[in-house]
């Protein structure tokens, strides 16, 4: 559900901006409907910089820190280019971390014994996945149909034994958990507000968002994300995983000043902290 409305949004924007046209599986096109019984999981491993679309993979390996083996960084180099390849592939070795142990029973995915010929639309121009792969800083790109493995590819001298911050993909896990929680009767109803569950957010502008609108991003709360390292979400960071907050919902009362700009169920810029 959450990734399925994350895409639709994210298709929809780009839409508007007339910049993505659509995209070609094996000649087929792909718009913006997509179903959760077929929905094509893209996921970008580790890390897609900030300005860096432009910049080709294999000009940029030195500034990335390979001729030093990507080196790890701590937390005051983390983000700084020549440690980010490093660092956000050992991010468990920087930030306090502790094991999860996976259940008994282990799903399989299937593997395609050839990857598709996959195409996609940008201002008029027709690219590739190499092509994509080529001018983005991407460390590792895993697409995944239905149980089946399409594409898995890694850049910058990473593999699939690294162990990728995941980011946003911590959205799909909440909403896949969420959707657990709802068939064990743990939560009532999406309709519920999120501080009948957690109370400490009727302290936050989160509380009287129903679940349901959290899942979907449409809380309504401003919520700024414009990366420069002094915004809502440079904040949020440094209250969960630097450590220097105590995390989880309480971490939420440092935005007790937030405003509501949009009405409830709006779709406002994607926002970071609904999850």
């Amino acid at each position: 559900m959450l990734l399925n409305n994350f895409m639709k949004n994210w298709l929809r924007n780009r839409e508007r901006a007339g910049k993505l046209t659509g995209v070609k599986m094996n000649g087929e096109l792909k718009t913006k409907s997509f179903s959760l019984k077929t929905v094509v999981i893209v996921w970008v491993l580790g890390m897609c910089m900030v300005n860096a679309s432009l910049v080709h993979a294999t000009r940029d390996e030195r500034e990335l820190g390979a001729a030093e083996g990507y080196p790890i960084g701590n937390r005051s180099t983390f983000h700084q280019p020549k440690y980010t390849v490093g660092s956000y592939s050992h991010a468990c070795q920087v930030y306090s971390s502790r094991p999860v142990p996976r259940g008994g029973e282990v799903f399989p995915l299937k593997r395609a014994e050839k990857e598709p010929g996959i195409t996609y639309r940008y201002d008029g121009k027709t690219y590739t996945l190499d092509n994509y792969l080529d001018h983005q800083r991407i460390t590792g790109l895993l697409i995944i149909k239905e149980n089946t493995v399409l594409v898995e590819r890694y850049q910058y001298g990473r593999t699939d034994t690294h162990r990728f911050i995941s980011l946003s993909m911590a959205k799909t896990s909440i909403g896949m958990l969420v959707g657990i929680a709802l068939a064990e009767g743990k939560i009532a109803s999406l309709d519920d507000t999120a501080e009948k569950y957690v109370p400490l957010l009727s302290q936050t502008p989160y509380g009287a968002v129903t679940v349901r609108q959290l899942l979907q991003m449409s809380s309504g709360v401003k919520f700024i994300g414009n990366y420069d390292g002094n915004d809502d979400v440079a904040r949020l960071w440094r209250l969960t995983p630097a450590g220097l907050g105590k995390g989880g919902a309480e971490s939420m009362l440092s935005f007790s000043d937030l405003l509501r700009e949009w009405e409830f169920g709006d779709v406002p810029p994607l926002s970071v902290s609904e999850a």
